[in-house]
């Protein structure tokens, strides 16, 4: 009797550590310093003080992939800013942003849930990061034969760059509410608004770097005395230096400036890739064996696979119209209403206000969707998109009234933040199963808004661009509620938060089997 008795323990005993066998690879914590799982001493349920050290350590890794794309996008955000204005002659700087996003496009179909299963997410960003440094040195000397090829290499290496850190906040996110217990929908959205936060920071930094480096020996700020006429919503193509009874702003400033704000750009990218490559742990992926790589044609058929969704199919209209909306900010805002009216050393602080904006709003929103839900929180920015645009469309450029520029760059920036944080969580919510084919589609189709608005740019005044924006909002906002309807039938509302269960074995719950999760390097 005692001998089956024991013979039960054993067979018990066993049973448990091939439960607990996959799960300790998928520790965020430094496995390393832990003892085997499967030994009688470890026990099955967590400490703690292990729960603890495992919470910070995820929340670690999230500031350290937030301040990095901070550094990275310093350089690239401003750049983009400043392209339609610096590289205006013939359209050179709007077409690099085109190509940019046309590559992007293509590549979120082919290369990203490949990349991301072979060499994982951390790596996959340091490769990719490596494409914006040759994207900012090529700009030393911006020609149709340096700045194209320069737009090719960081088109390719963008969607597999925002892919992963989405598939790593996720992860991460995913990881702390089965350790807090807390709502997953809520982390969600909390790590989405922090990284989102980090990440419109760089609009500050790396305008405050162009606007500081560029005004130099600029003299008095002038403002251009025919702007009703020619900027704002009637801009159409950068206006010919008038007779001398008109007077303009700085439209372009002294090559060695421009060569001194690059230099700084390049020493943040290296710092962001150093960072990425040296401090962030990497996320192990439970599915990224040989035998399980994908293929760059599995890849294709993942993300198209994808497409099978309704979901998916119906919030396709609100992604095109976040590459869209920022595609207006960054070539036609910075140039018909700062570069036309003020000079083009006022795009960066005009900018630095829409950054530090956004960045609020990404934060304040985090927070707030976790009571009030998204839809009464998305509701709510497209009310403030509208009036921005209506005043955009209405508003003629005054030398009295040049402070509307920063109330429409304020309005603008809190739309920005919001917007993104709340796509990202939508995302991440209804696919949380499919994160990174669900991401490349999302990179796919803003990418295609950023590259259909970038295209269409040289064509059609900025009046014409703002009807457009608006049809592209009221489309994706109807998808978007019928896409929420289906999700609140089929599953859980997105504001009703989960049932706290008790973390038994790691890895245990629902969805982190099948999930990457922290590791050390």
């Amino acid at each position: 009797m005692a001998k089956q008795k024991a013979d039960s323990s054993d067979e018990k005993d066993a049973e448990e550590c091939l439960m607990t066998e996959k799960s300790v690879d998928e520790q965020d914590i430094e496995t390393s310093t832990h003892d085997d799982p499967c030994s009688p001493e470890q026990p099955v349920t967590m400490t703690t003080k292990q729960k603890k050290r495992e919470q910070c350590s995820i929340l670690l890794n999230v500031f350290i992939c937030s301040i990095s794309f901070t550094l990275l996008f310093t350089a690239y955000i401003s750049l983009q800013n400043l392209q339609s204005s610096l590289n205006s002659h013939k359209g050179l700087g709007l077409a690099s942003l085109c190509v940019i996003y046309g590559l992007m496009m293509l590549s979120a179909i082919f290369v990203p849930p490949y990349m991301i299963s072979r060499v994982g997410c951390k790596w996959t960003m340091v490769i990719s990061m490596s494409g914006y440094f040759v994207y900012t040195a090529a700009n030393y000397y911006s020609t149709w034969w340096t700045l194209i090829p320069a737009s090719i290499i960081i088109g390719t290496c963008a969607a597999p760059l925002w892919s992963a850190k989405y598939s790593y906040l996720t992860t991460a996110a995913l990881r702390y509410a089965k350790l807090t217990g807390e709502p997953e929908q809520a982390v969600m959205a909390r790590y989405f608004g922090l990284a989102s936060c980090f990440f419109t920071l760089a609009h500050i930094t790396g305008n405050l770097i162009s606007s500081v480096v560029l005004q130099k020996n600029t003299g008095s700020d002038v403002f251009r005395s025919d702007a009703h006429k020619v900027c704002g919503a009637r801009y159409d193509q950068m206006p010919a230096v008038p007779s001398s009874n008109v007077t303009v702003p700085l439209f372009k400033p002294a090559h060695s400036l421009v060569i001194n704000m690059l230099s700084v750009y390049l020493a943040t990218s290296v710092l962001a890739l150093l960072i990425v490559a040296v401090f962030l742990k990497r996320l192990k992926n439970t599915s990224s064996s040989s035998e399980n790589r994908k293929s760059g044609m599995q890849a294709f058929m993942a993300t198209i696979h994808q497409h099978k969704d309704r979901r998916l199919l119906l919030i396709i209209p609100l992604s095109v119209f976040i590459g869209v909306k920022s595609a207006f900010v960054f070539g036609d805002f910075s140039v018909a209403y700062v570069t036309c009216t003020i000079g083009i050393h006022r795009v960066g602080y005009v900018m630095m206000v829409f950054g530090a904006t956004a960045s609020i709003a990404s934060v304040l929103v985090g927070r707030i969707t976790i009571h009030t839900g998204i839809k009464p929180t998305i509701f709510m920015g497209s009310m403030i998109y509208t009036v921005s645009v209506l005043i955009l469309l209405l508003w003629k450029p005054s030398a009295s009234y040049v402070w509307v520029i920063y109330v429409l760059s304020v309005m603008l920036g809190l739309c920005d933040g919001l917007f993104e944080t709340q796509i990202h969580a939508i995302y991440g919510h209804y696919f949380q199963d499919n994160k990174e084919p669900a991401f490349a589609s999302f990179c796919l189709w803003s990418s295609f808004g950023f590259s259909m608005a970038f295209g269409y740019a040289n064509f059609v005044s900025v009046g014409v661009k703002l009807c457009l924006l608006m049809t592209f909002l009221v489309i994706g906002m109807f998808g978007y509620l019928i896409a929420e309807r289906i999700q609140n039938r089929n599953n859980k509302p997105l504001n009703v938060q989960a049932e706290e269960k008790p973390l038994q074995t790691v890895g245990q719950s629902r969805g982190v089997d099948d999930i990457e999760v922290i590791t050390s390097i």
